[in-house]
């Protein structure tokens, strides 16, 4: 007589490994991680499968940037199949490089501010978010000396900055040049780079040091040719004339 052993069938149970929270690899927007879940029991023995937005992975895995969840299924042909889920959290906490420009000089025209243009730089391992400098590149810059700031931004918020200097230079004072025109007027111009300087005038003849008697003239201005134009009336008195900043 020949005997035999019954094997019972069971299904599947399973375990699945912790939660887990990681950062990025240097230089990447994702991080390689390994992975088991662990099988309790069934028979026969279970074969594991692996999800992951509902697509198939395996061990180990680039997970992405943010929250990753896994899920496990364990079957073996004898049902219930078993399930569980895990999740990998991956940060990024790399900051961004930034690249700024070097220190900048430039001349002005007279005193006037002067538009400055420069570049800055930034790359992040992930997602850049902003480049902001303060002030702008194309901003008008005083004479004297200007610290740039320049701060970048990634998509997780992390920061890096850096900073240069602007010095913007005094340049040769703009030559006011007046020409007679007729019934009784005169011309003034001055170059239009100079934009910044005001015409002043003396409508009596006293010591043009009186700095409380120079009054303003309120134009109007016209433009020709890279310079500015006021056309003003002599009357009958001395005037005297002088561009102030």
């Amino acid at each position: 007589m020949t005997l035999t052993r019954a094997t019972s069938s069971q299904p599947p149970q399973l375990t699945c490994p912790s939660n887990t929270i990681t950062n990025t690899a240097p230089g990447l927007c994702s991080q390689t991680v390994t992975f088991s879940a662990g099988v309790v029991s069934g028979i026969p023995q279970p074969i594991l499968t692996y999800r992951l937005a509902g697509l198939p992975i395996t061990s180990p895995f680039v997970f992405p940037v943010g929250t990753n969840t896994v899920t496990v299924t364990a079957t073996n042909g004898v049902p219930p199949d078993a399930t569980c889920s895990f999740t990998f959290v991956v940060r990024d906490t790399e900051p961004p490089t930034i690249s700024c420009s070097t220190n900048i000089t430039v001349m002005a025209a007279g005193a006037c501010p002067l538009s400055v243009d420069f570049a800055t730089n930034a790359f992040d391992n992930c997602s850049l978010a902003s480049l902001e400098a303060s002030p702008a590149s194309g901003s008008a810059f005083p004479v004297g000396i200007t610290s740039v700031n320049v701060t970048a931004r990634d998509a997780s918020g992390n920061t890096n900055t850096c900073s240069f200097l602007v010095t913007v230079m005094f340049g040769p004072s703009p030559r006011l040049n007046i020409l007679p025109a007729s019934n009784q007027n005169v011309v003034l111009s001055w170059p239009a780079s100079n934009g910044c300087y005001q015409l002043q005038y003396l409508s009596t003849f006293i010591n043009p040091s009186a700095l409380n008697a120079w009054q303003t003239y309120s134009g109007p201005l016209t433009t020709n040719g890279g310079f500015l134009h006021v056309t003003n009336n002599v009357a009958t008195g001395n005037q005297f004339y002088r561009l102030r900043y």
